[in-house]
């Protein structure tokens, strides 16, 4: 990977507000495809499939190449979708010569120099290998024989080196993997060792040979012109000077995924770092599954991916998932990132994409989670000036072609489905909108039961519930013009004798949704307290009627309000003046009582207990709009006795 300056290109099209971003930490799979390995050159998603691509290196045109390690090739990415071998023919060997015909043995890391000269660490090999910008590749050092040797290229010896990294002035510097050192080589091709004691493993910081390291992976020469090198083993970041000075930048040295400052945050396995112009620091987390941010102030967070989670959804942040990726590099001049996720098989995108005219994306439906029966509506923008034919692809197969740039579709069925589109001129290929991945969610599939209960001198008590599917909130009418009522199972008292049509909107974990009723719900003024092996009536949504015996529940009673002093507002402002900006009991029974918040489908906004309890108009950090919704606070009086109300409570901005 090689860091520079920012691309006058990009910096031109900036000043001219010829960018559009997406999504911010936005994970998207810009070729091959998960799962499946292969050789194939071509387009990128349709076509072209990869072996264990383990190291990527960009340069300023936004070309990616990739060390696609098990096919033993070089290959190229280019900013259009196509995917091309610079090198390799597929077989291992250490044959030199045109790209066509030289042969590498899993070469595992790549660095991209300003004048187009690719370096290549052919880690089984144990040699470092050079593809100049014609395609004829050379060795620079390395006999091919494992060990930690310095001298002249020719004679000098690696031991499976993998990261790599090339300097403006023409130095190149490895990751000598199992030796545990930090090796350079000249211009001229002498290989010195920079830090580290030859095959002896440790984490000491120091200078030269007084310091130590554990398997150093992957490594980027930073803006500070200082190397970053993830020390694999130790589960550390290290900076190491070019006079061979070695300090820890980041973990503890402790297996983990916290994030927080730097000297207490932890690390599982780093496998490579990539550096943007104002020093913040990118990790590729392996062992974690995830990229880790530092940034310039010394604070580490997960940037995408979740800490132990495995897969290839491409999504925002915690949303989207990785398998093995060992390597990242970033698009210079920009936050772009480019990652080598190596057991998927795939090149993945990360983060504010620019996207340069000409060059297409998929934009509309901000979210990749719907529900089903939602109409996913997609348009091809930034297309080439002359595009006249719009191909939209799903899960690989051609469901739309034609004029019209935009693509509007149901799924039929749940699932997780892949969406991409190819751009033409004339009947020419002219661009490619990378694929975005959707995945629709069913709502709960419920019946509801009503069973009558023993009474109470205020009437009928009615037992409703969802029965089927769990679902995450339930919000219940009951017919008779009282406020809504939340959970499942919900008790609630009629307190007139006649019939009832209860509803109820039911929602998933994803907040999709599904509203169910059931007309006939027949309450007749029977005695209030009928004896407690009554058979109750049980209705479900079908309108069925069957007898089923349900034992007597207890229904907790508010206490007299001389006995509770509890008292929650009818509106607040979260508004950020420091006045009323929390919605919060009162009173000294506050301290035993739960507070929850419910929109009006039924969603649980936020829950709290006791004295410290308030909600603060958010939900998962996105401000709620002006709105009624619905308070309900249960708990204990400070005599003991259970309570619950609830209440509408007025959000003002």
């Amino acid at each position: 990977m090689y860091p520079s300056g920012i691309s006058l290109l990009i910096s031109l099209l900036l000043f001219l507000g010829g960018l559009r971003p997406l999504l911010a930490q936005q994970v998207v799979t810009v070729a091959g495809e998960a799962g499946v390995n292969g050789e194939a050159d071509g387009a990128a998603l349709t076509e072209a499939r990869f072996n264990n691509p383990h190291g990527v290196a960009a340069d300023a045109a936004g070309n990616v190449y990739i060390a696609d390690r098990w096919n033993h090739k070089i290959r190229k990415l280019t900013p259009n979708g196509q995917v091309s071998t610079v090198a390799g023919t597929g077989e291992v060997g250490t044959q030199d010569g045109p790209g066509a015909t030289a042969t590498f043995h899993e070469p595992w890391g790549i660095a991209a120099a300003p004048d187009g000269t690719l370096y290549v660490a052919d880690s089984r090999n144990h040699r470092i290998r050079i593809i100049t910008p014609d395609g004829m590749v050379s060795t620079l050092a390395g006999d091919g024989v494992s060990g930690v040797v310095d001298g002249p290229g020719a004679s000098a010896r690696f031991a499976l080196p993998t990261g790599i990294t090339v300097a403006g002035d023409g130095y190149v510097y490895v990751c000598d993997h199992l030796g545990h050192t930090i090796r350079q080589i000249s211009p001229g091709g002498f290989v010195s060792t920079l830090a580290g004691s030859p095959m002896q493993t440790g984490s000491a910081d120091g200078i030269g040979a007084a310091a130590t390291f554990y398997r150093p992976y992957g490594m980027e020469l930073g803006p500070d012109n200082n190397l970053y090198v993830a020390d694999e083993w130790n589960h550390l970041i290290r900076r190491v000077t070019l006079a061979g000075q070695v300090t820890t930048v980041a973990g503890t040295g402790a297996l983990g995924s916290l994030d927080g400052p730097v000297d207490t945050a932890q690390l599982n396995y780093p496998w490579d770092v990539t550096l943007t112009d104002d020093g913040t620091l990118f990790i590729m987390d392996g062992g974690n599954h995830v990229i880790r941010r530092v940034s310039p102030g010394g604070m580490v967070d997960t940037y995408a991916g979740e800490a132990g989670t495995q897969g290839a959804i491409d999504g925002e942040g915690p949303d989207a998932s990785f398998n093995g990726a060992t390597s990242l590099t970033h698009v210079p001049g920009t936050e772009v990132l480019y990652v080598g996720d190596a057991y998927n098989h795939l090149i993945r995108r990360v983060g504010e994409v620019p996207v340069v005219p000409g060059t297409p994306v998929l934009s509309g439906a901000d979210a990749d989670s719907l529900c089903l029966g939602s109409s996913l509506t997609l348009t091809v923008t930034g297309a080439e000036a002359g595009t006249d034919t719009f191909a939209f692809f799903l899960d690989g197969e051609e469901a739309q072609r034609g004029p019209s740039p935009v693509f509007s579709w149901t799924a039929s069925a749940a699932g997780t489905y892949t969406i991409f589109a190819e751009t033409e001129s004339g009947g020419a290929f002219t661009g490619l909108a990378p694929s975005r991945t959707f995945t629709f969610i069913p709502a709960p599939e419920v019946q509801i039961t009503a069973a009558l209960l023993p009474g109470t001198e205020a009437g009928q008590r009615v037992e409703l519930r969802a029965v089927g599917d769990s679902a995450q909130s339930y919000r219940w009418e009951a017919g008779d013009g009282s406020l809504p009522g939340f959970g499942n199972p919900w008790l609630h008292t009629y307190t007139l004798p006649d019939t009832y049509t209860v509803s109820l909107i039911v929602a998933g974990p994803f907040g999709c949704r599904d509203t169910l009723s059931y007309a006939g719900l027949a309450i007749t003024g029977q005695s209030p307290n009928p004896p407690a092996d009554t058979t109750a009536v049980d209705t479900t949504q079908s309108g069925t009627d069957t007898l089923v015996t349900t034992p007597p529940l207890t229904e907790p009673e508010l206490p007299t309000e001389t006995q509770l002093d509890l008292f929650l507002p009818t509106a607040f402002t979260p508004n950020g003046d420091g006045l009323n900006d929390y919605l919060r009991l009162r009173g000294t029974d506050r301290g035993q009582a739960t507070l929850m918040v419910f929109d009006a489908w039924g969603a649980c906004l936020y829950t709290g207990q006791g004295e410290s309890a308030g909600w603060d108009g958010t939900y998962r950090g996105r401000r709620q709009p002006p709105d009624s919704y619905v308070a309900v606070v249960r708990g204990l009086s400070r005599s003991g006795q259970s309570f619950s109300f609830s209440q509408i409570i007025n959000l003002i901005r």
